[in-house]
């Protein structure tokens, strides 16, 4: 991606915007507009990395808990009815391997704040199913770095 405005990306950067597509123009350098369509809580990065714009309040969003565990672990929780992702079917082995954590402060004004990459380091099923018989899990992706070289 081209064009991009910040290089690298460091632990707690942070951008004042009100849009995930005025985030993605300002720091990977898009040019999308504010209709352009873009999957509710991530942006794929790479083949196996994606930016994920997450909020850490306690609060299901699009059948997701998500929390810290410590200052290096972040739990992600399926608590949701369907088995999908931000509208489309759930795939583990790829591209939820590698997360640019970005955690989304919506007040006073809306802030993303670079919490570092994150691997996928462990999935645990819960035991529980859902109504249509989707096994409900928690995912943990440990950090692994505070800087990122956005390409």
């Amino acid at each position: 991606m081209s064009g991009c405005l910040v290089k690298p990306l460091k632990l707690w950067d942070f951008w004042k915007v009100s849009s995930h597509t005025k985030f993605l123009n300002a720091v990977f350098g898009t040019n999308y507009s504010e209709n352009y369509t873009y999957r509710k809580s991530s942006f794929e990065y790479s083949e196996n990395t994606i930016a994920w714009f997450v909020r850490f309040d306690g609060k299901e969003r699009n059948g997701f808990i998500n929390s810290w565990v410590d200052k290096n672990d972040i739990k992600q929780t399926y608590v949701g009815e369907t088995g999908l992702f931000d509208g489309k079917p759930l795939n583990l082995k790829s591209e939820l391997d590698y997360r640019l954590v970005f955690e989304i402060i919506d007040k006073p004004l809306r802030k993303y704040i670079f919490n570092g990459l994150y691997k996928l380091d462990r999935y645990i099923s819960t035991q529980q199913y859902n109504k249509d018989g989707d096994p409900r899990y928690e995912l943990v992706f440990r950090k692994i770095s505070d800087i990122f070289p956005i390409k």
